[in-house]
């Protein structure tokens, strides 16, 4: 508790019980680190100390002392520890940290044992006065400096600050307080601390010395002078004795003439209280004050050479053993308690200066009406006054609004805060003030009980932290939104999906959760750029957001994922109305700098309660499969979770893990199914298509498990495998001049790397001519950006491969799509060819494709030959190239020499030649 008006402290009357009201070392809200615990602790072991402290007053023994240390001792442990366990569980990381903390720990407690092992050898009292030096100046640091910097820490690690940036907010917080200010305040705190203890010791010395007297004095009917003197002159006063009549000094005793030395025999009763005018062997300037005025009659001053003494006198007549009286004069030395006062005089005006020029705004408030009896520049600043005078009328509620953001009355709540300052010394929370501007300014309010003048007030310091409050918001927000869109991310998601839960139970509604995906966003981005797709991203998300009611909620999951949670929904078919807008808004387009970008949406959905128990991540994950089923279904849908789909979806799953772990065990293999001339019966080329051997089902056909992997990462390293197979046997068949063609997929194709891999594996194999090596691709996989896989083309082409566009005639392709892809060959569809002697639409279809291919200058293959017939009939339109199993089946790279062994061109086809 904070003591402003220091009189009190000196008073003789009252009797030893008011000493130990000192508190050596009072309490200071800067003490205040913001943990709890460790404030609670805190004050724990200033409560400790300032007990010392007063034991040490009264008196001091071993026993005593060492009784004291035990106590300290056990107590600082226990803070210790708990320190301790706090860096250990925010901090664990930070060994070094950790060790230089309990190293500081350590050297107090190796300090504590020094100081209680100088007991056999130092005086206690100077052990004592040590001990609290030391204890002061530790406590100081400790607090001010170690713990502040783990309480910086901790706070800002409980925030969701990373280790590195914990420290880093630590760190700057200590380099804000100033060195000098703390050091100024730990030498304040220990001459002040050893200032009260040794007054205190002296006015108890006095003291006792008074009642001696006295005592002495109540017994002189009955002792002789001889007997008084003898008991005055081993006294820690100084003691006189001179007639009342001639001014004569019958009686100085030892402590006095220590004191004053020889001229001390020479000066009167009389002149020492300035009663008159000095005698004549008194000398002026030893018995006048400064200022040249006559002594205090009951204070008075002396100087000898060097030093400035000052005495309280307290006389008294006395009967003499010859009959006449005498004036007992006692003189207590209180030079050291003029030195204190003098050092509380400053402290008060120090207090004076911070009060004024303190940064935060300070007050002081008193019952019963509350209202200002004081406050500093800063409080006028905070509160939008021109002066002090605006407010001194005014009590801090009538600078509140009318409630707080807990919701909690204003009033009602401030005079609890008021009550537990009162009664607890102190109170320390957050407060919300309004300004005279109408303006809310967020501040910490600490609430100290003080005593003015023997009035009990209470001084309110507070601290505006908008910047903290606008600091913690930002966090919050970066912690619990989407910084591209704005819109809650996952961690907010789970927390409203968890409210919405509870909320649906209780009112009974259905809770619809639909999981979002963006159809050709990853086109836009490849295309157009991130930066594009970004805006892209915001815009849509605008549009979606403003679909749903102001109870729903969109979160970005991340990339181009959206959630929406629609709450208080009677009937589960009742939300289809607000899905359906969710699809319309993400597909409209987008006009971004000169380019239209269109996407479209699939949506998965699912409902809250359902049958059986179920938690929000599961929620989620089926409205995420949901989601996967409308993409399969064709995208731009909305699709409804179900358990069968569910069970199918997981079949999915593990057939991917399944793909992948083959992958990596090396069970594809690659057959070669032959293409040949019908005219000649050379053999022109090989395709190479992917088997998988399976170790249970054998030999499986690409319809197996292609398709599941279709838009996966697995297809795109499944497609370099087949390429770096592929050129591999071509190393191995440079003695012939056969091309080798593979089939490559649209996701493979546009992938941003296919170029620059395609290269990597050519160089790979120098050898092999990179003509010899040809890519096939699907007519609908040109279809979806032409101009982006004719630049892909072109930059293959410039490598030396070629292209083939396979299944011709089974697409939309135009005529213009046609002349503009740089393709080579043009791969007759299968189905043309297998109906075309019964069909006559397929055979006018496979005419005009030979025609277009004649017309655009490309090479025409048929695939799916099967019957000698449909080979003479290709050959009669002018299609030479084929394959198909009437000329041979795929087969393993070892079984081809064999083939070519054995193959033969068919007499019918060689009437053609």
């Amino acid at each position: 508790m904070l003591k402003v008006g220091f009189d009190w402290l000196f008073s003789m009357a009252g009797g030893g019980e008011r000493l130990t009201q000192i508190e050596i070392f009072p309490w200071e809200r800067d003490f205040e680190v913001g943990i709890a615990e460790l404030d609670i602790q805190h004050r724990q072991l200033v409560a400790i100390l300032n007990r010392l402290a007063a034991k040490f007053m009264a008196s001091v023994c071993v026993e005593t002392l060492d009784a004291e240390f035990d106590e300290l001792s056990a107590y600082a442990a226990y803070h210790f520890k708990t320190e301790e366990a706090l860096w250990l569980q925010y901090l664990a990381d930070e060994s070094s940290e950790y060790t230089h903390h309990q190293a500081g720990h350590q050297a107090f407690s190796v300090q504590l044992d020094r100081l209680r092992a100088s007991l056999e050898e130092k005086p206690v009292d100077d052990v004592a006065e040590q001990t609290l030096s030391f204890l002061v100046r530790w406590l100081v640091s400790h607090i001010l400096e170690s713990d502040r910097f783990l309480a910086s820490v901790v706070k800002a690690k409980q925030q969701g600050l990373t280790t590195d940036e914990a420290l880093s907010v630590a760190q700057t917080s200590m380099q804000d307080a100033s060195g000098v200010l703390m050091s100024i305040i730990r030498s304040m705190y220990v001459s002040h601390s050893l200032n009260t203890l040794r007054l205190a010791r002296e006015v108890s010395e006095q003291r006792q010395v008074a009642a001696d007297a006295l005592q002495a004095q109540s017994e002189t009917l009955s002792i002789s002078h001889r007997r008084l003197l003898n008991i005055l002159d081993g006294t820690n006063a100084a003691v006189y004795v001179a007639d009342m009549h001639s001014y004569e000094v019958l009686f100085v005793n030892a402590h006095a003439r220590r004191l004053m030395g020889d001229v001390v025999g020479k000066i009167c009763w009389q002149a020492l209280q300035g009663r008159s005018a000095p005698c004549e062997f008194c000398t002026n300037d030893r018995l006048l004050q400064t200022d040249g005025k006559p002594a205090d009659p009951v204070i008075w001053e002396h100087y000898n050479e060097q030093v400035q003494r000052w005495f309280q006198l307290h006389d008294q007549a006395i009967p003499w053993d010859d009959g006449r009286y005498v004036r007992l004069e006692i003189a207590l030395d209180i030079t050291d308690q003029k030195y204190l006062e003098q050092s509380l005089r400053d402290s008060e005006e120090r207090y004076r200066v911070i009060f004024e020029q303190s940064r935060d705004a300070m007050m002081i408030v008193a019952p019963p009406d509350w209202s200002f009896r004081a406050g500093n520049p800063s409080m006028v600043e905070l509160f939008g006054a021109g002066n002090f005078a605006e407010l001194q009328a005014l009590t801090p509620i009538d600078l509140s609004p009318e409630q707080q953001p807990c919701g909690r009355d204003s009033s009602s709540m401030a005079k609890d805060m008021l009550q537990i300052a009162m009664r607890d010394g102190a109170y320390y929370g957050e407060w919300l003030h309004r300004r005279l501007d109408g303006r809310d300014v967020p501040c910490t309010v600490l609430l100290t009980r003080i005593e003015i003048a023997g009035e009990v007030m209470v001084q309110g310091t507070v601290r505006d932290i908008s910047v903290q409050k606008r600091q913690q918001q930002a966090l919050e927000r970066i912690a619990h939104y989407d910084p591209l869109t704005g819109l809650p991310n996952r961690v907010l998601l789970a927390d409203r999906m968890q409210q919405a839960m509870s909320q649906a139970l209780r009112r009974g509604t259905k809770l619809v959760i639909a999981y979002l995906d963006l159809d050709g966003f990853k086109a836009v981005n490849d295309r157009y750029g991130h930066d594009a797709g970004d805006r892209l991203l915001v815009l849509v998300a605008e549009r979606m957001r403003h679909v749903l009611r102001e109870s729903d909620t969109l979160a970005r999951l991340g990339g181009d994922e959206f959630v929406a949670v629609l709450v208080d929904n009677q009937e589960a078919d009742t939300c289809t109305p607000i899905l359906v807008r969710l699809l319309e808004a993400a597909a409209r387009e987008v006009l971004d700098r000169g380019y239209v970008l269109k996407v479209s949406a699939s949506l998965g959905v699912t409902f809250y309660p359902q049958s059986a128990s179920i938690d929000a991540d599961q929620l989620l994950r089926q409205a995420d499969q949901a989601m996967y089923q409308a993409k399969l279904s064709g995208k731009n849908r909305i699709h409804h979770f179900d358990l069968v789909r569910d069970n199918a979806v997981r079949g999915h799953h593990e057939n991917m893990a399944r793909l992948t772990a083959a992958l990596r065990a090396e069970e594809f293999v690659l057959f070669y199914q032959p293409k040949v001339n019908m005219r000649t019966g050379s053999v022109v080329g090989m395709e190479a298509l992917l088997r998988w051997q399976h170790p249970d089902r054998g030999v499986l056909p690409p319809v197996e498990f292609l398709s599941q992997i279709e838009g996966h990462s697995l297809e795109i390293a499944l497609g370099n495998w087949v390429i770096e197979t592929a050129l591999a046997q071509l190393n191995k068949w440079l003695d012939v001049d056969w091309t080798v063609s593979v089939n490559v997929g649209a996701h493979q194709l546009q992938h941003p790397a296919f170029v620059e891999r395609l290269q990597s594996a050519l160089s790979r194999y120098p050898d092999v001519p990179s003509h010899r090596l040809e890519i096939e691709i699907l007519e609908s996989s040109a279809l979806f950006d032409l101009e982006r896989v004719t630049a892909i083309i072109e930059d293959c082409l410039a490598l030396g491969v070629s292209f083939a566009l396979d299944d011709f005639g089974t697409g939309y392709a135009s005529l213009t799509y046609l002349k503009r892809l740089p393709v080579q060959t043009l791969k007759i569809d299968r189905s043309f060819v297998r109906d075309m002697l019964e069909d006559l639409d397929d055979n006018a279809m496979l005419e005009g494709i030979l025609g277009l291919a004649t017309t655009f200058r490309r090479t025409p293959v048929a695939e799916g030959v099967e019957t000698l017939l449909q080979g003479e009939r290709l050959l009669a339109l002018g299609c030479e190239l084929a394959q198909g199993y009437f000329i041979a089946r795929p087969m393993p790279a070892d079984a081809i020499p064999v083939w070519i062994a054995e193959w033969h061109l068919p007499e019918a086809w060689r009437k053609h030649v």
